[in-house]
């Protein structure tokens, strides 16, 4: 999940940005529904946030004193496979939501829930490691392409808005970033690579990789939060937050 957050925080972006200025005009329960989807979606991101500023200082602490221990990871990993249950628990929903509001917007980010081609379902348990290794060194994840920070998510939704339903997979050969967001390839934007736990430059660049896509995912949620805020009255938020999950810590 935590390789993948830069993705995800770019697609609710383009989410919050495309919605809020719009008039969101439901019916009392469809309204209600969607304001769960949305504030749930908050909670998911607000939790994927803080972990990810966990895994940073583990990081931190161990490049400062040379090396971490699997033990260290292996404590924040429940955690992670917590929050990525969280998000395919509220896939049908948001995409209720997505369809109710903008059909376009509802397909733009299908794929982030499509079933086994789901990005989420590839990305949530990517950290692997020889467990059976009396003392594990080697870490391996798929680190995300840079390109993904920089993606035009407008001008895919534009994309999305002008090709029509039918799209023929075999035939079309889809360019970046098509080929990702649409179809779920998931090669064309990360590459298998390994963090050595007892090198402090190995975990410096992972550390800058959970930075630099932790800084999308804070600006999404900060958007998503501004969205709720401004199209939705607290009586809906309260109404909905009474039977939130929360995560055990």
């Amino acid at each position: 999940m935590l390789p993948g957050q830069g993705l995800i925080g770019k697609l609710v972006l383009l989410i919050a940005e495309k919605l809020i200025s719009r008039e969101v005009t439901l019916a009392f329960d469809e309204k209600k529904r969607a304001c769960r989807a949305f504030v749930e979606l908050y909670h998911c991101l607000d939790r994927l946030e803080e972990l990810n500023a966990g895994f940073i200082k583990m990081l931190e602490y161990g490049i400062e004193h040379g090396s971490l221990l699997i033990g260290d990871l292996q404590l924040l990993m429940p955690s992670v496979d917590a929050v990525s249950q969280r998000f395919f628990d509220i896939g049908g929903e948001l995409c209720y939501a997505l369809e109710l509001l903008d059909p376009t917007l509802s397909e733009a980010v299908s794929q982030i829930y499509a079933g086994k081609g789901s990005f989420l379902l590839l990305v949530s348990h990517a950290i692997r490691y020889d467990d059976s290794a009396k003392d594990v060194q080697l870490v391996e994840y798929p680190e995300p392409s840079p390109k993904i920070l920089n993606i035009d998510m407008s001008s895919y939704y534009e994309w999305v808005k002008t090709s029509g339903e039918e799209w023929d997979y075999e035939k079309e050969k889809m360019e970046w970033p098509q080929n990702l967001l649409r179809y779920g390839e998931i090669d064309v934007a990360f590459h298998k690579s390994q963090v050595v736990l007892t090198n402090g430059k190995s975990l410096s660049d992972l550390r800058t990789v959970l930075c630099d896509h932790g800084v999308v995912l804070s600006r999404a949620r900060e958007k998503l939060r501004e969205f709720i805020a401004a199209k939705f009255a607290l009586e809906d938020i309260l109404y909905v937050s009474k039977g939130m999950k929360r995560d055990e810590f």
